[in-house]
């Protein structure tokens, strides 16, 4: 077994060419690239050397954790390789492996540190690992190498169903029903994006979705663009701020108005500030619909 220490930032050693490396091994049949973050820059450093072997690629990747992006997850499958996210269902808890290895069946190599499928990752940050080239003829290598995959969150051997709700050209669903009519929301099943990585599924594939759209409101139109305001008036309701003066009180200030009253003895009537009389004088709308 061969091994060398890597340290990016400090030295002149950077992640991205030894990663290359690694994955460049000659008749390579199977690479594995488990990270804790992965965005589409930092696989667009990858994806050249990639694309030739991405049908023997795995790539387990976590989510939840404000880095990976969707972004970054397409185009792994757009690629071809087999892509999976890895969702611990809580923030404080993130799946955080960097494992990058190929085999072959002469050798396997191997780095295992600290540096994420991103830029920062592959070249800016400061970054340590351990490169390990195993002779898979000899049997503590060999050990090795089979513990690293039998570990590999893949789930290599484990039966995977696949979700019901999944579309495509492999099966059939029927569509999304919805409460809200006034929607112009697409179904899943209609979006281009959708179908294409649909399209990509293997049997026996998952889809995991990391974003889910916000709930839809009982009342939508209220809810969007404003239309708050005109829902609550249209039910009687007043929106913003109360009254300074009551229903009676302000049909109480028109009909004083109209008999010739003056502002200055409103205010002192009602108590109340010359701009509420001069609001309620000038046509406030929702005095007017109320009273009319």
């Amino acid at each position: 077994m061969k091994k060398r220490f890597v340290l990016q930032g400090i030295t002149q050693d950077n992640h991205l060419d030894e990663i290359r490396d690694v994955i460049s091994i000659e008749n390579v049949s199977r690479i594995i690239i488990s990270v804790a973050f992965l965005n589409q820059r930092g696989f667009s450093l990858l994806r050249d050397i990639l694309e030739p072997v991405a049908g023997k690629t795995v790539i387990p990747a976590g989510i939840r954790n404000g880095i990976t992006s969707a972004q970054g997850l397409l185009a792994c499958v757009e690629c071809g390789c087999r892509t999976y996210t890895v969702d611990t269902g809580s923030r404080r808890v993130v799946f955080h492996p960097k494992i990058y290895m190929s085999k072959n069946g002469e050798e396997a190599r191997l780095i295992l540190g600290s540096a994420n499928l991103t830029v920062g990752g592959f070249i800016s940050n400061i970054e340590a690992s351990l490169k390990v080239v195993a002779d898979l003829s000899m049997a503590d290598d060999s050990a090795l190498v089979a513990d690293l995959e039998a570990k590999s969150v893949y789930g290599q051997g484990r039966q995977r169903q696949e979700p019901s709700h999944i579309s495509g050209s492999r099966q059939q669903t029927r569509q999304p029903k919805t409460r809200c009519r006034r929607s112009r929301s697409v179904a899943i099943s209609q979006r281009l994006e959708f179908a294409r990585l649909a399209d990509r599924l293997e049997p026996g594939g998952v889809l995991v979705v990391i974003k889910l759209d916000r709930p839809r409101a009982k009342h939508h139109g209220c809810r969007r663009h404003g239309g708050r305001p005109r829902c609550a008036t249209a039910k009687g309701r007043h929106p913003g701020r109360p009254h300074r003066l009551s229903g009676e009180e302000r049909q109480s200030v028109l009909e004083l108005l109209a008999t010739g009253s003056s502002i200055p003895s409103l205010v002192r009537k009602f108590n109340t500030s010359r701009q509420t009389i001069m609001r309620v004088r000038d046509g406030d709308s929702s005095s007017r619909s109320q009273f009319q």
